[in-house]
């Protein structure tokens, strides 16, 4: 059985590429997702769902973005520190494409709750977030853009001059899809700095 991961982050399609590396075997089927969960927790002594990771090859559905917790286990199972040097190490080797080698790239897991990002993209949209924990950011403000104040934003990282890539989710409809913002031009960020923060 052919697996796909049901979402295009490549930081994450990469962890998930080299956690099967370091698993070594095949993960087509029940048993073999339970075996790597064990293997994870022997090796990290920390416990992930069996259903998280099946969710996450794309084995069952109800794919949504994991938390940064569960990436940093995983990250922590092929070898780094955490899923913010697994990426930096990542985008440093230029495995991505060559533009995420050298954009700047901020990820979501060194945010604190609060902190707020700008971002801009073409031809003249722009949307102010917040980090709420989780890599979730709630839209504060949006110009000319498909987001609506209020919307949740799911991502992981942003790589300026590249496409941002993210899932949407309406509290009030209780919609959610996938989302990408710059996709011909990529965005620009920028954090916001608050007063008495």
């Amino acid at each position: 059985m052919a697996l796909k991961a049901p979402h295009n982050d490549p930081f994450i399609l990469e962890l998930i590429r080299r956690v099967g590396a370091h698993y070594g075997k095949p993960l087509a089927s029940p048993a073999q997702f339970d075996r790597l969960q064990a293997d994870i927790e022997l090796a990290t002594r920390e416990r992930l769902s069996v259903t998280t990771l099946k969710r996450m090859w794309g084995y069952i559905e109800g794919w949504q973005l994991p938390r940064i917790s569960t990436l940093n286990i995983l990250a922590r199972y092929c070898g780094s520190e955490s899923y913010a040097a697994f990426c930096r190490a990542y985008s440093a080797e230029g495995g991505v494409d060559s533009g995420f080698s050298e954009g700047l790239t901020l990820h979501a897991g060194e945010l604190t709750p609060g902190q707020q990002i700008q971002l801009r993209w073409l031809p003249d949209r722009e949307v102010r977030l917040e980090y709420k924990g989780d890599m979730q950011f709630e839209v504060l403000e949006n110009i000319n853009s498909k987001l609506r104040e209020g919307w949740m934003v799911s991502c992981a990282c942003f790589v300026q001059g590249e496409p941002l890539y993210g899932e949407v989710f309406d509290l009030h409809t209780q919609m959610r899809r996938p989302y990408i913002a710059g996709k011909q031009k990529g965005i620009t960020f920028s954090l916001i700095a608050q007063v008495g923060r």
